[in-house]
């Protein structure tokens, strides 16, 4: 057991729940985002990767001076970019509400204690019921 664990399920009033929470990012600062990033990291990435590509393709679309030979390629390729982006940042949204929950899942269940190993296998394990 944790020294510095927060019990979680008890009645606080909202100065508690303040106290609490800023107590809980304190003590869990470098375990909570190292097991953060380390899942939803690679999504990130990708994420950012087809935010530039998104912004690259629909900056040039407004650019009046560019003509292209082939329009409806350039329109295929648009539609596709942003549907790449639009799922990006769905999986992104899911699996960092996921990670949040399944890690305090972990803390309370180890009494402050988490497992790395657990925590991804969840994730990954309720990402299809979470992003419907």
């Amino acid at each position: 057991m944790n020294p510095n664990y927060i019990e979680f399920k008890k009645q606080r009033e909202l100065g508690e729940i303040l106290t609490d929470t800023f107590a809980f990012l304190r003590a869990e600062f470098k375990p909570f985002f190292g097991t953060f990033f380390r899942i939803v990291g690679p999504f990130l990435a990708a994420m950012i990767v087809a935010l530039v590509a998104y912004m690259y393709f629909i900056g040039n679309s407004f650019n009046l001076l560019v003509q292209t030979d082939n329009e409806a390629a350039g329109f295929a390729t648009m539609f596709v970019v942003v549907i790449v982006y639009l799922i990006s940042i769905i999986t992104v949204y899911t699996l960092s509400q996921s990670t949040v929950l399944h890690y305090i899942k972990s803390y309370n269940k180890g009494q402050g204690v988490t497992d790395y190993s657990t925590i991804k296998k969840e994730v990954y394990g309720s990402f299809g019921a979470l992003s419907v």
